[in-house]
């Protein structure tokens, strides 16, 4: 099964050439490493609560993204109640749920 999926990635990605890009690379790179995120996870929620797993994947999740986007970008604190609201319902819904849902 693994490789059908190899070779569609390859028919999906490769150009004219037969030639792998950056991007194709590190797509590759990525889906592997959250292959390995998949069966740890697996393992470690055997014997572990899996909301307080999913808490401290979230929160370590965007204490990393913080401290990487700060220095990168120029860091504005937004006004806008829609923004807040819309980053509070993603957030909870989308990514903690998601989370949760994941290791359960």
């Amino acid at each position: 099964m693994i490789f059908i999926a190899l070779i569609g990635i390859i028919l999906l990605t490769l150009d004219k050439n037969l030639q792998f890009h950056i991007g194709d690379i590190l797509c590759l790179i990525c889906a592997i490493l959250f292959t390995f995120h998949v069966i740890l996870t697996e393992r470690i929620v055997k014997n572990n609560n899996p909301v307080a797993l999913s808490v401290l994947q979230f929160a370590w999740v965007s204490l990393f993204s913080f401290l990487l986007q700060y220095p990168i970008e120029n860091f504005v604190i937004p006004k806008n109640k829609f923004f807040w609201l819309s980053m509070v319902l993603l957030g909870v819904f989308c990514t903690a749920f998601g989370y949760i849902v994941q290791t359960s």
